[in-house]
């Protein structure tokens, strides 16, 4: 986007102020080859133009053939102090004298004046001519119309805008295509990258540019090692569970085991087979989209049994049909983790909603119950701490709960206020 707003930018204010410069310099030259051209005129008629004993003598036809051609645009006068004493055969609109500029002797002066509603350019100079042993100032004026100047200007300028604009549209077209050849193979690796996010492959595959070649192998790399951490990690949790498997056992079916710790030795069991879970689930690299509804609605149907004492009226809102890349087994610990949870604070009433939008999908689940206070809902979510009003459980549901969102890299928010909700939010 950077690169297409720096391309706008050229053309649209580097571009035009190049044309404006250009033309500004070739207006330049146009009249400094103008004022060339009217200069070399002026000595035709200095060469012309004779002065003895207060005669003045000037040919018919002067020798550049331009004062001698009516309507040629060229004009050639001559002033003796103020007064003209000579104009040429192609003059058809006399310029006022007056309008014509006074020069010391030996002086030039090219300017523009305005003569009938239109601009002319000027070229005059003053020679000294002898005349009764005393110099006599003459005054040599060239004047021609600014209109064929211009109209070659304006064509010019014309012509430069042109291959202007087809220029900048050529270099828009280079410059697009070099930034797709550069972008396409961006998105391609963005693609596939998201794509092993979501446990649809495994490595970056396909042919790269030579600068994005590097990274796709530093990024297999990565992949790679992460890959053998997460079975290093699960075959320590299995070996670590199988090894403590039969000593449970042995002590489960020992006679002289009192009962009063029966259930702690079934909590450690508990333990044992989530951590072997966890590890099972960790090593997923990728799940098949699932429907989500008919999860939710098989879990509200057994909490009504399970919490069939309370009457509970347990409310499923589904507002869209959704998808999701999970894994059904995690789906329903998941939400039966948080639904029993919610089920047992709840005084009557459980409403669950969930519902997408670009980039998250939000399970919320709401209860009428007292709520979790503030200081003590970051706490829920720790392994082994339960609330009070919690008399049963080992207090890892939530805890469980956190450990499976955070491997699907979302996130769980809690309300401030009552009805207490709590919402997961799963990254699309």
């Amino acid at each position: 986007m950077r690169s297409v707003l720096s391309l706008c930018l050229v053309v649209i204010f580097v571009l035009p102020a190049l044309v404006w410069s250009i033309s500004t310099a070739h207006f330049s030259s146009l009249e400094r080859a103008k004022m060339t051209e009217l200069e070399l005129m002026s000595y035709v008629l200095i060469a012309d133009f004779d002065l003895r004993e207060s005669v003045i003598t000037m040919p018919v036809a002067v020798l550049d053939e331009r004062f001698n051609i009516t309507q040629s645009g060229y004009h050639g006068y001559i002033k003796l102090n103020d007064t003209l004493i000579w104009q040429s055969v192609s003059v058809t609109d006399t310029i006022e004298p007056a309008k014509l500029p006074r020069t010391g002797a030996g002086e030039s002066r090219f300017s523009t004046i305005e003569h009938d509603g239109e601009t002319w350019y000027l070229y005059s100079f003053t020679a000294e001519f002898l005349n009764y042993n005393r110099y006599e100032a003459i005054h040599f004026h060239i004047a021609n119309h600014a209109r064929d100047m211009r109209a070659e200007h304006a064509v010019f300028t014309r012509t430069l805008w042109q291959s202007t604009l087809v220029i900048s549209l050529v270099i828009t077209i280079v410059l697009i295509l070099s930034l797709l050849s550069v972008l396409l193979p961006v998105r391609t690796l963005i693609a596939q990258l998201k794509r092993t996010r979501q446990g649809q492959q495994s490595q970056l595959s396909g042919e790269f540019p030579l600068e994005l070649n590097a990274m796709k192998s530093t990024i297999n790399r990565v992949l790679q090692e992460e890959q053998q951490q997460r079975e290093r990690y699960q075959n320590a949790l299995q070996d670590l569970a199988h090894s403590l498997k039969t000593p449970l056992t042995v002590i489960k079916g020992d006679p002289a085991l009192p009962s009063s710790l029966h259930p702690q030795v079934d909590q450690i069991d508990q333990i044992i087979q989530r951590q072997l879970s966890r590890a099972r689930f960790s090593q997923k690299s990728g799940h098949q989209r699932i429907a989500l509804s008919p999860v939710i609605e098989k879990v509200c149907e057994s909490m009504h049994k399970i919490h069939a004492d309370k009457a509970l009226n347990i409310m499923y809102d589904e507002t869209q049909s959704v998808k999701y890349a999970i894994d059904q087994a995690d789906w329903y610990e998941i939400l039966g983790n948080i639904l029993d949870n919610a089920c047992k604070a709840a005084q009557k009433r459980v409403k669950v909603t969930l519902k997408e939008d670009l980039q998250w999908v939000v399970l919320s689940v709401e209860d009428d119950g007292q709520g979790i206070p503030l200081a003590q809902q970051k706490q829920i979510l720790k392994r082994g701490y339960r609330l009070d009003q919690y008399t049963e459980g080992s207090g890892i549901g939530l805890a469980t709960v956190n450990d499976l969102v955070d491997l699907y890299g979302g996130k769980i928010r809690f309300s401030e206020n009552l009805p207490f909700s709590l919402s997961i939010y799963l990254p699309k």
